[in-house]
């Protein structure tokens, strides 16, 4: 009886065709040259003498040839009129000292119809038994080159801008001050003259209402001077020596008649002993100010605006302004330091001022080596911290 294979045994594959030596080179040879053609970036082969061996689809495209029309050019002719690859190529063999080679830099170079374009050129050297050639590889970088002039076009377009800003606000503010310094002398004149002899309290309130609205319209524009000096990087400090202690305290006594309206107590820690500190004692007492403005502005009634100041561990003075007000929400607390940028405190613009008074604080701080540093949140108050360098503080 005959056996039989099951069907279910699959029949024995044929033995494998033998590749010999030369087909397997013209398979690796072809999957070489299929890579290459397919390549985004444009390749470039060449001798010694710059004399072009081979180029793929990319570069012909790139630089406008018909297929095979780069063989046996010289690759200076992918070159701006004047410039010389060959003469680099030969400079490199006879040194090998690499301006090119092995690193990628960017040139330009000339297509077919005379355009030139702006390329990252990216050159290898391969030096093998019997034959040496280059490899450039070149990518078109028009795109990013203008993409790179409208930005600094429009960079430009920014600090003109800003300048101009700077000088209105500048120029505005001293127009702006001759004619209220008018209306607040003869403000007061009035109270003076009407005190004690009219007896129509409206009239009386009525001049003390135009005193207090031009005052605080004196210090917007004030402000309004202080940040376009500073963004104009002028006023140069005017130091001297500084009593930290006393400048808390002069401010505090600038700031106690509205404290006292707003019914806040103020509070300052003893500071005990602090050394003397180089600084401007203008600059300084004005971020001081806005600090402490700002705490009375955003405290309610009953509140509390607390102040301390003292060395922390690495010998840093530390001004600390704390209130126990409306505080910061978290999405403002990115932008609070910005200029114009004001807290609402869910009522609506309810409060006087225009948003410099941080920004202003800040880049004095800043200008004297300092920093300004804010913690707080929503309904639990605020505390702004100014550090002063050690460097500015004289040795007991």
């Amino acid at each position: 009886m005959t056996d039989r294979i099951p069907s279910s045994i699959p029949p024995p594959a044929p033995p494998a065709r033998t590749i010999s030596a030369e087909e397997a080179l013209r398979r690796s040879e072809a999957r070489n040259r299929a890579i290459v053609e397919q390549a985004v970036d444009a390749i470039l082969t060449a001798d010694a003498t710059g004399t072009i061996l081979s180029a793929n689809r990319s570069a012909e495209r790139l630089l406008g040839y018909e297929p095979g029309a780069l063989v046996g050019q010289p690759i200076d002719r992918l070159m701006p009129a004047g410039a010389s690859h060959g003469a680099y190529l030969s400079r490199y063999l006879s040194t090998l000292k690499a301006h090119v080679v092995g690193i990628g830099r960017e040139v330009t170079g000339r297509r077919r119809d005379g355009v030139e374009i702006p390329l990252w050129l990216t050159l290898s050297d391969i030096d093998l038994p019997g034959y040496r050639i280059f490899v450039a590889m070149l990518r078109d970088i028009s795109a990013a080159k203008e993409t790179e002039r409208a930005l600094r076009e429009a960079k430009t377009a920014i600090e003109l801008a800003d300048r101009a800003k700077t000088a209105f606000l500048a120029n505005m503010s001293h127009e702006l001050r001759t004619p209220l310094t008018g209306i607040l002398g003869f403000a007061d004149l009035l109270r003076q003259r009407m005190e004690g002899r009219s007896h129509d309290p409206l009239l009386l309130a009525g001049v003390e209402e135009i005193r207090h609205s031009g005052e605080l319209l004196l210090a917007n524009i004030n402000d309004l001077l202080e940040i376009a000096t500073i963004e104009a990087g002028c006023g140069a400090l005017e130091e001297t020596l500084v009593d930290p202690a006393e400048l808390v305290a002069s401010c505090l006594r600038l700031i106690a008649k509205r404290a006292e309206r707003g019914r806040l107590t103020v509070t300052m820690t003893p500071p005990g002993e602090l050394p003397p500190l180089t600084a401007d004692p203008r600059a300084l007492k004005q971020a001081l100010l806005h600090l402490l403005s700002n705490a009375v502005k955003f405290t309610p009634e009953n509140g509390m605006v607390g102040v301390s100041a003292g060395l922390d561990a690495e010998g840093d003075l530390l001004i600390e302004v704390r209130d126990t007000g409306c505080g910061i929400g978290d999405e403002l607390m990115e932008r609070v330091f910005q200029p114009f940028v004001q807290g609402e405190c869910g009522l609506d613009r309810a409060y006087e001022g225009i948003g410099l008074g941080l920004s202003i604080a800040r880049s004095l701080a800043e200008r004297h080596g300092g920093s300004l540093a804010i913690r707080s949140q929503a309904g639990a108050g605020t505390v702004v911290t100014m550090r002063l360098p050690r460097t500015r503080l004289l040795p007991l």
